[in-house]
C-alpha cells in the first residue's frame, strides 16, 4: 500500500517489490488515488496475507509498517532484508 502522490514512497514500494519477488514472493502495489480506509478493506477483503505501508512513517522515520491479515499483528521495520522478515512472517 502506497502513498498518494509521492516518488519517493513509489520508489521505495518498487524497490521493495522487486526485492521480495527475487526472493519468490509475489508482491502487487496498491497505488491507487483513494484513501488508505479503502485498501486496507480491499487487503482483507481479498486476503492478501500481508500488506507493507509505505507512508508517514517511511517518511518520518524511514520505517515500513507491517500488517498481518491472519493475528492482525502490526510490525514496525527498517528497510533491511525486508524480504527475509517476510518469509518469516508467513511461515
Amino acid at each position: 500500500i502506497a502513498s498518494k502522490n509521492n516518488t519517493e514512497i513509489d520508489k521505495l514500494a518498487e524497490e521493495v517489490a522487486l526485492e521480495c519477488e527475487s526472493a519468490g514472493l509475489e508482491c502487487i502495489i496498491d497505488d491507487r488515488e483513494v484513501g488508505i480506509g479503502f485498501k486496507f478493506k480491499d487487503f482483507e477483503l481479498i486476503g492478501f496475507p500481508i500488506a507493507l505501508v509505505f507512508g508517514k512513517r517511511w517518511i518520518n522515520e524511514s520505517k515500513i509498517e507491517v500488517k498481518v491479515r491472519k493475528t492482525g499483528d502490526t510490525h514496525i521495520l527498517d528497510r533491511d532484508n525486508i524480504a527475509t522478515v517476510l518469509q518469516e512472517l508467513i511461515e
